[in-house]
């Protein structure tokens, strides 16, 4: 590179000096007499870069509200209505008893709804019930005896989202489910014909306490039941009080 030499005295200067001093000078910060403290300000985000954080921030909230431990804000509920539900039937884990006794699971419309147990244990709800159908297969002993209505206790785990909104005295109900779609839940509805029950639970369902009994002019069922359980026959001819926990809160 070439260079060339100024007044008598200076150094010799390349070309590229030229070009550099006025580079530095524009890049030279420009400080005022009272040089402030304060931090620079970040230039404002783009509107797209706001809209994302704004995204962020509500699916972090929708995350810690869904989160277990946190309170009523922090039921699965809250989650339900991103989900697509679908009607599905109860699956029972130990339907055994019934299968033998009808040769499938009857369905659980018309039916008469005796009880309802609460137990913080699960937490679970247990509700005893009169099927609407008699089996054609009833054991010998219940036809000799002339026992006309078969009841049983169908029990819900992990029970959420409870409303109670009416108790009619043993009140012929349908029960249906609705596929929630996450979590291996489902959303529970008794009606009448409205609805005066429902709860969010898990879809595996126990059923057990299986027995006869002949019905009364009255409809109470507070006469001899016939259990089908070894167990609750050598315990139980009848329906114990509400208050005997082993016979209601286990299955």
């Amino acid at each position: 590179m070439s260079e060339y030499g100024g007044t008598a005295g200076d150094p010799p200067r390349s070309r590229l000096s030229d070009y550099a001093e006025p580079l530095e000078a524009v890049h030279e910060p420009v400080r005022s007499e009272t040089q402030s403290s304060e931090p620079p300000v970040k230039p404002d985000e783009s509107a797209e870069v706001k809209g994302h954080r704004r995204e962020f921030a509500a699916m972090l909230g929708e995350f810690r509200r869904s989160a277990p431990g946190r309170g009523g804000a922090g039921r699965r509920g809250a989650v339900r209505r991103n989900t697509t539900t679908v009607a599905s039937e109860l699956r029972f884990e130990n339907s055994g008893a019934l299968e033998a006794l009808y040769g499938r699971i009857p369905p659980l419309h018309n039916v008469r709804l005796r009880s309802i147990q609460l137990n913080w244990r699960g937490p679970a709800l247990t509700l005893r019930m009169d099927l609407p159908e008699h089996p054609a297969g009833a054991p010998t002993v219940w036809v000799e005896r002339g026992m006309d209505t078969v009841q049983c206790h169908v029990q819900f785990l992990a029970v959420e989202d409870l409303s109670l909104k009416d108790w009619p005295t043993a009140a012929l109900a349908d029960i249906s489910t609705t596929d929630l779609g996450f979590e291996n839940r489902m959303a529970v509805t008794v009606s009448n014909p409205e609805v005066i029950l429902s709860f969010t639970c898990n879809k595996s369902v126990l059923i057990g306490h299986v027995s006869a009994f002949r019905s009364r002019e009255d409809g109470s069922d507070d006469g001899p039941h016939l259990f089908l359980s070894r167990i609750d026959r050598f315990r139980h001819d009848s329906v114990p009080p509400p208050h005997e926990k082993t016979f209601y809160e286990r299955v």
